[in-house]
């Protein structure tokens, strides 16, 4: 039985406002305004695929229509009218058997039907079932959707496709007992997925046994003195104040041969026991620490630049701040050590130290070690990053998993069981159509025995008699098997000579009994959608009155369900 019928953008139909059919219909309207339109449609849907909709719950049943169309089809050619066969009164037996398979195929429908209405009524819960774990996962999406968009490229627009790849993940993750932890997926995400990442080069590291070698000086720790030969060296010595002996002649030599501070005469002899005293040992120690100081001032000098160099060209994957703060304090402690080697010089008996370089700079090394440990990662994940992404990408689906675990396995169970139901359904009805598409075979066979299209020419003759239509009759055509012609009664053919009130009472007959036949030897019983299009065009009174029982017939044949009138 057909359900719906929606037109649209067809004759005067323009909005698809839909007609929701009975069993019996009786469509009405002035001229123009669409019946013949909707019998074109429903004689030949197929030919509106954008204009037409129609929901039809038997899909198997035949949709015969009644209309100008239906008659220019079958009886136009008057001498040649397709045989309508029917089922003929003899062999009692098969026609027991034909009738009996009608009611069993009443029953695969009956079993049909209520295992289909089962399968839409699970469908409808099952969809429930969906709809409540596409909005579950969907929430879990949002909640990651910020942290790691490249994750769900693909999903952003279907909710659908997200819940089946989120079962798809589940049905191979749901076991595992270790799922990484959030801070720890979101770091290597925003690596792996930078687009602005680069490799790099790792960073040198100071050479601290070699610059020690450099910052030891045993003149340091030294009291750098005079000769002891002459006796102003031993009272020199005596005083322990060479250094200041030595910074005196430059003021004694400015005096003009008096001493700076008394003013007294000195000996002429004095300068030179003096420089005597400053001998080339002296000197060569005071050229050996010039010597150290310049080896010393160019190594730490080298360090810094190195270490500064760093510093101001920073790696964005590197953090600074307690590297900085080392290289300031070995930046203080060189430039403390510089200045006791500069006093060492202007003062070479002095005894003097400086702080060694060592620890901080291992300490350094230590700092520099472990950027080039996260160098050396960042490099692994810039050439590895297709699987550093999917390893990424895999991770945060198990995050999404865990927190959604409960509610994909209740709906796994459901689905499992619903496809289960189905399958069984699905069976019962392959089963059962199997069975039923037998039983129409067995019927169709019997068919072919009992079927004629003789019985057809004695019904209509006879209707025809008895409306006193008695200028002309239907007969076999002996020319082409399983045809009819319409002849005059000395078996003439009537060729254009029917006038159209005797044109359309044929017709209708024609019709009528093709409704309760079939065109073909089998077919008889098939379910049938009868659409009648004004069957009373130009007849009298008395046919008028047999149309009319005819249609009612057919209409009561509907309503008790017998007949094959749906």
């Amino acid at each position: 039985m057909i359900k719906t019928i929606a037109l649209r953008n067809i004759a005067t139909f323009e909005s698809p406002d839909p007609i929701y059919p009975s069993k019996v219909n009786f469509i009405y309207g002035g001229n123009g305004t669409g019946k013949t339109t909707i019998s074109n449609i429903l004689a030949d849907s197929d030919k509106y695929p954008d204009m037409v909709s129609i929901s039809n719950d038997n899909p198997n049943a035949d949709i015969i229509v009644y209309n100008k169309n239906f008659i220019r089809e079958n009886l136009n050619e008057t001498s040649k009218i397709p045989g309508v066969f029917t089922l003929g009164k003899e062999q009692n037996e098969d026609r027991a058997f034909i009738n009996e398979s009608q009611g069993k195929l009443s029953e695969y429908d009956k079993l049909i039907s209520e295992w289909n209405r089962k399968k839409e009524s699970l469908g409808q819960v099952h969809k429930k079932d969906t709809e409540a774990i596409i909005n579950s996962c969907w929430n879990v999406k949002s909640k990651y959707n910020n942290d790691f968009p490249q994750v769900f490229n693909g999903f952003n627009k279907s909710k659908g496709k997200f819940k089946d790849e989120c079962l798809s993940k589940y049905n191979t993750n749901h076991n595992l007992q270790t799922i990484k932890k959030f801070n720890d997926i979101k770091e290597r995400y925003i690596y792996a997925f930078n687009n602005e990442q680069k490799i790099y080069s790792n960073y040198a590291y100071i050479k601290v046994d070699e610059f020690v070698d450099k910052e030891e000086n045993s003149l340091l720790a030294e009291k750098i003195s005079g000769s002891v030969d002459k006796p102003i060296g031993l009272f020199i010595n005596y005083l322990n104040n060479s250094d200041w002996v030595k910074n005196g002649i430059n003021f004694a030599e400015k005096a003009k041969g008096k001493c700076p501070f008394c003013q007294r005469e000195l000996p002429n002899d004095i300068f030179q026991d003096i420089k005597l005293f400053f001998d080339k040992t002296y000197e060569n120690k005071l050229e050996l620490l010039e010597q150290f100081k310049r080896i010393y001032t160019k190594a730490v000098n080298d360090i810094l630049e190195m270490l500064n160099g760093y510093l101001g060209n920073k790696l964005p994957i590197l953090n600074y701040s307690e590297f900085k703060n080392k290289v300031d304090k070995i930046d203080l402690i060189i430039k403390s050590n510089v200045k006791i080697i500069d006093s060492k010089i202007s003062s070479p008996s002095v005894e003097v130290t400086i702080e060694s370089l060592r620890e901080s700079l291992t300490e350094i090394n230590n700092d520099i070690s472990n950027f080039n440990k996260k160098i050396d990662e960042n490099n692994s994940n810039v050439k590895n990053l297709s699987d550093n992404r999917q390893s990424c990408i895999k991770d945060v689906w198990q995050l999404m998993i865990s927190d959604n675990k409960t509610q994909l396995k209740d709906f796994k169970e459901k689905d499992d069981n619903y496809n289960k139901a189905i399958q069984n359904l699905d069976k019962q009805i392959n089963d059962k159509e199997k069975e039923k598409l037998g039983c129409k075979l067995l019927i169709a066979e019997k068919e072919k025995h009992l079927t004629s299209i003789k019985p057809t020419i004695d019904k209509i003759n006879d209707i025809l008699q008895g409306c006193c239509f008695d200028g002309f009759k239907i007969a076999e055509n002996e020319h082409e098997q399983g045809t009819y012609k319409l002849v005059r009664n000395n078996g003439d053919d009537v060729k254009e000579t029917l006038s159209e009130g005797e044109h359309n009472f044929i017709s209708f007959l024609y019709f009528f009994h093709l409704i309760y036949g079939s065109k073909q030897e089998t077919g008889t019983n098939s379910r049938k959608i009868v659409v009648i299009d004004d069957p009373i065009s130009s007849l009298d009174s008395k046919v008028l009155f047999i149309v009319s029982t005819l249609t009612k017939k057919i209409i009561d044949d509907c309503r008790k369900k017998t007949g094959g009138v749906e």
